[in-house]
């Protein structure tokens, strides 16, 4: 069993590579794409540029306000975002490939997480398949929807 988790998820939007990245490198609007309850604090660099930062407020089982640094550490505009938090020593990388599809873009968020140890690791397959791809793909479809009505 592998120690990682890595997922893919991928969903097509009515809006330019330009678009869909400058709104991706703007840690202030991730919060209106969360499907949980989630903001940022302490913004610190220019948008999607590797090395600026920002802090992660957010909803995980058992603490509504956990915190992360996020770091940018792959900015290629305007196809490739990637972010990087730590937490309790091990490294979270959650990325954003997006691809000119006609008029618009396909967008692929890709996840490359710690996988818990104990039992928790053990079912961890079923949480991810029956919560976080979920998650994920609402996400996801809220930045469709969001992007679109601009």
């Amino acid at each position: 069993m592998s120690s990682r988790f890595n997922g893919s998820w991928t969903i097509s939007i009515n809006r330019s590579v330009d678009d869909v990245f400058d709104y991706l490198a703007d840690p202030n609007k991730h919060g209106n794409f969360s499907p949980k309850a989630y903001h940022v604090e302490d913004v610190q660099g220019d948008n999607g540029v590797v090395g600026s930062s920002f802090t992660s407020v957010g909803w995980v089982p058992g603490d509504g306000e956990h915190r992360n640094k996020v770091e940018v550490t792959q900015g290629s505009r305007p196809s490739l975002l990637e972010f990087a938090s730590e937490d309790r020593g091990e490294k979270y990388f959650n990325r954003f490939a997006l691809t000119a599809d006609g008029t618009g873009t396909t967008v692929t968020r890709s996840a490359d997480w710690p996988r818990p140890t104990g039992p928790v690791g053990l079912i961890f397959p079923i949480i991810a398949s029956a919560l976080i791809g979920p998650d994920i793909k609402k996400g996801l479809g809220k930045l469709k929807a969001n992007l679109e009505a601009i």
